[in-house]
């Protein structure tokens, strides 16, 4: 957990094989009306509201569709029942197994730009800033590979709560490590430390932070989350005005779901659903 494995160690561990996603296509449609979990949801109903009626997997996999919502692929809602998808979701993160390959490619870009950026400007370099950080388990990972000087500034709402879920799940002191998340949120953090880029990783559910920071003049923001996410809250593939949208396929290649699983041996093998994107403010000349 305080370590990135490699993507052949997660694949030798669960017997997949995992192969990175060489293309990233649009979305299709959410799995609702004639889709798998409403076939499931259905025979529930027909049997009086008994998951009774379910199989073990099937039981998992509409309470993940639940719990967690529909997927890009509806495909990837097979996945959610699979050995891998349930211990990445129950003691990692609910999307995105880190991989050393995922966090060296997001570290190696973001200190390349955060050097462009910098470039003609009178200062030290100022510093990448993740927010909504959560436990700062993603900064760690990054701020362990020794790239980024001055190192990544993660900040969160409420950091105590990811703490104690950490003690929580795996036990008695495992919580010290997570020092060094900053209590406070998004303008706050861009306000105080004048990040070269921010950094956001799966914001928070039906809200988009975005048009606060494109009117605070940030340079550059980078996301990641699903390809599919975004109706009527913040987009990946959307117009985010004044700002050049860049699909960063050298880190998204390395980015690992935890339905990926569903996909293999079927015609999206080799598809990817989660992305990093970077949001560069028009007219700012960084080559």
């Amino acid at each position: 957990r305080k370590v990135a494995q490699t993507r052949a160690s997660w694949a030798a561990a669960f017997g997949l094989r995992l192969p990175r996603p060489g293309r990233w296509p649009a979305p299709r449609g959410r799995d609702d009306e004639g889709s798998e979990a409403s076939r499931l949801l259905d025979a529930v109903r027909a049997a009086g509201g008994s998951l009774a009626a379910l199989s073990l997997h099937d039981t998992l996999v509409l309470l993940q569709r639940l719990v967690y919502g529909p997927p890009s692929n509806p495909l990837m809602a097979r996945g959610w029942a699979t050995p891998f998808a349930w211990f990445v979701r129950s003691t990692v993160h609910f999307a995105l197994a880190p991989t050393r390959e995922a966090v060296d490619a997001l570290a190696t870009y973001l200190q390349r730009r955060q050097r462009q950026i910098q470039r003609g400007r009178d200062g030290p370099l100022r510093p990448v800033v993740e927010v909504g950080a959560g436990s700062g388990h993603l900064a760690r990972l990054l701020n362990a590979t020794g790239r980024l000087s001055p190192p990544l500034v993660a900040t969160e709402p409420f950091p105590e709560g990811y703490a104690q879920s950490e003690e929580a799940l795996f036990g008695p002191g495992f919580g010290d490590g997570l020092g060094g998340v900053e209590a406070m949120r998004d303008g706050e953090a861009i306000a105080r430390h004048r990040p070269a880029l921010v950094l956001c990783a799966f914001m928070t559910a039906g809200e988009d932070w975005t048009p606060a920071w494109r009117a605070a003049g940030v340079d550059e923001y980078v996301l990641i989350g699903d390809l599919g996410h975004g109706k009527g809250v913040y987009s990946l593939n959307g117009d985010h005005g004044g700002y050049e949208r860049v699909l960063l396929e050298e880190v998204s290649a390395e980015l690992l779901e935890a339905g990926q699983a569903a996909l293999e041996g079927t015609p999206c093998e080799g598809a990817g659903y989660l992305v990093a994107v970077a949001f560069r403010r028009k007219g700012r000349d960084v080559v």
